[in-house]
């Protein structure tokens, strides 16, 4: 346990149980939205000029970093990223996409090369500024978090939004029984912070119950899917709708319980694949993010038992929306796996460059100074 234990003796454990109903409360749906302090975390990491050293020779990755931004700067089989591009305008990401615009270089004052964007006839769009991760797979370990506690974030948000309109009445009682094993899990996290010495002990303690929880509300979930299309509720009709003539208390009860566990499940999420990535177990984390992704797509693509409708398209068809969310249970879902495909994606790099772009200046309109341009 010693030796495992080394590499965690000087990396702190973010806090994430500050106030009372967090260390106290014993329903997960009350507590913190913990996404924000993970992001918090991430950004800040990122951010650490300790992390980044420039890029002087520009040259030797011009090729590369053209074909990236060409093709959307995203992750590709040439082992590069780049990151934070968001700099730069939606105009000049298309025109980069389209081949209008290109990579170049332009010469500073002391003699040496910067990137720039040039048009066509060579003149300057923006400038910017490269730098290079110094330790790659930290960088893509904050990268990989950052993203996935956003994710969970937005659809955490999103689902406590629409879900205020939904009337129902909230079970106590089988909401903690689905909160305990994150209680549980709670009381280990903060032995970890208090036992510096024990803190992978703990953290693995916490882990596991935080997979028994998840793996009771994919029960739970699934169970309540299913009585979507109970025969006892359906009528002979072939209109989602009939299912619950008659038994649209029953239906707001299976639609509120839905809600309820895809509240909780980012929350349980969150905190797992944190862990999991503080002990540096990402295919683990990987594992995680399949999981939720396979019952999310089964809701999504799997007609429900005896009947014609897949789960969201009965929930869809069931929810009492609003002008401003219509369509929710019917896009959500699909979105959400598409996210779930790339955070896969972003936890199995390993020996990947990593790149920072930072623009420093508006647009300009100069020549460059190229060799082969002068006269």
């Amino acid at each position: 346990m010693g030796n495992a234990n080394n590499f965690l003796e000087n990396r702190d454990i973010l806090n994430l149980f500050t106030s009372d109903k967090d260390i106290n409360g014993t329903d997960l749906l009350e507590m913190s939205n913990f996404f924000e302090l993970f992001i918090e975390s991430a950004e800040k990491k990122l951010n650490d000029y300790n992390q980044w050293e420039r890029v002087i020779d520009f040259n030797a990755i011009i090729g590369r970093l053209s074909t990236i931004m060409k093709f959307g700067f995203d992750i590709n089989d040439m082992g590069v990223m780049v990151a934070d591009c968001s700099h730069f305008s939606k105009e000049i990401i298309n025109k980069l996409k389209k081949g209008i615009y290109q990579i170049g270089e332009s010469k500073e004052v002391a003699g040496n090369y910067r990137p720039v964007i040039v048009d066509k006839d060579g003149h300057i769009v923006k400038h910017f500024t490269m730098k290079k991760a110094i330790n790659p797979k930290e960088v893509l370990s904050n990268v990989s978090s950052l993203s996935i506690h956003n994710s969970l974030r937005q659809i955490s948000t999103s689902l406590s939004d629409i879900s205020k309109d939904l009337k129902y009445e909230i079970e106590f009682t089988r909401r903690q029984n689905l909160s305990l094993p994150f209680i549980n899990a709670r009381t280990r996290f903060i032995n970890a912070i208090n036992n510096p010495k024990d803190k992978l002990k703990h953290l693995e303690q916490a882990e596991s119950y935080l997979i028994e929880g998840l793996n009771a509300l994919y029960l739970d979930i699934d169970a309540e899917v299913k009585k979507l299309s109970e025969p006892d509720l359906s009528s002979s009709k072939n209109i989602i709708r009939d299912l619950f003539v008659g038994s649209l208390k029953h239906a707001d009860t299976i639609l509120g319980r839905i809600n309820e566990d895809m509240l909780m499940i980012p929350k349980y999420v969150a905190v797992e694949i944190y862990i999991l990535q503080y002990l540096e177990r990402f295919s683990d984390a990987k594992s995680v993010i399949g999981q939720y992704k396979y019952h999310l797509d089964n809701m999504t693509n799997k007609l429900l038992p005896n009947c014609a409708y897949t789960a969201v398209e009965v929930i869809h068809n069931l929810y009492p929306y609003q002008k401003d969310n219509l369509d929710f249970w019917l896009e959500m879902p699909k979105q959400t796996i598409n996210a779930l495909d790339a955070l896969q994606l972003l936890l199995e790099l390993k020996d990947t460059e990593v790149f920072l772009i930072e623009t420093t200046d508006n647009s300009i309109e100069k020549e460059l100074d190229y060799p082969e341009r002068k006269k």
